[in-house]
């Protein structure tokens, strides 16, 4: 199943919208989504490019320990991971600012700064500023991975233990669920 996972995280196709938990600056728990700019299965990290300002980075600056999650609705696969964030930002990432698309470019450097109250649902400008664009590299440290397909698996894999792999009993059921939803309706109707 790991490689299975990993192959879909490699090629970015369905994984490559995830949610990345943290404890926020205030002590709460906080999630957004993120998009996945890259991934290295040897390394085991994946990468997310941000704003320096987000809140996010505040985030794992503070306690770099975070949760990521991905839903793949073809494969039926759900991704787990508890990973280590390390923020990178300045010169460590001209090469990375480099290939960034320009029209994508307006993503790092919005004003005012993400999170910030506005007087109006558009008083704000999103010009590119390469001084505020960070790569996220989330060092996976345990992964539990989640198939719902025809025979519901479950599996966790750590770092500490090499990758090896361990069954963990998934929720059971003796259907197929094409979706998510699918699943979710059937379980909390």
């Amino acid at each position: 199943m790991l490689d299975q996972a990993w192959d879909h995280i490699v090629a970015r196709n369905e994984a490559r919208i995830w949610s990345l938990a943290t404890q926020g600056t205030d002590d709460w728990p906080t999630v957004r989504s993120v998009v996945l700019r890259s991934a290295d299965r040897v390394a085991g990290t994946l990468e997310f490019h941000t704003d320096l300002r987000s809140p996010k980075v505040a985030d794992v600056q503070a306690n770099p320990r975070a949760a990521i999650l991905c839903w793949l609705p073809e494969a039926v696969l759900q991704i787990r991971m508890q990973v280590n964030v390390r923020v990178d930002a300045g010169v460590d990432v001209q090469s990375k600012w480099d290939m960034v698309p320009i029209h994508a470019r307006k993503a790092y450097g919005i004003m005012p700064a993400s999170g910030t109250p506005i007087a109006m649902d558009r008083a704000y400008v999103t010009p590119a500023d390469r001084a505020q664009f960070a790569v996220l590299t989330c060092t996976a440290l345990h992964i539990d991975l989640l198939s719902l397909g025809e025979t519901h698996l479950r599996a966790t894999y750590s770092r500490q233990s090499d990758w090896a792999g361990q069954w963990v009993a998934p929720l059971p059921t003796n259907r197929l669920y094409r979706s998510y939803e699918q699943y979710i309706l059937a379980i909390d109707p």
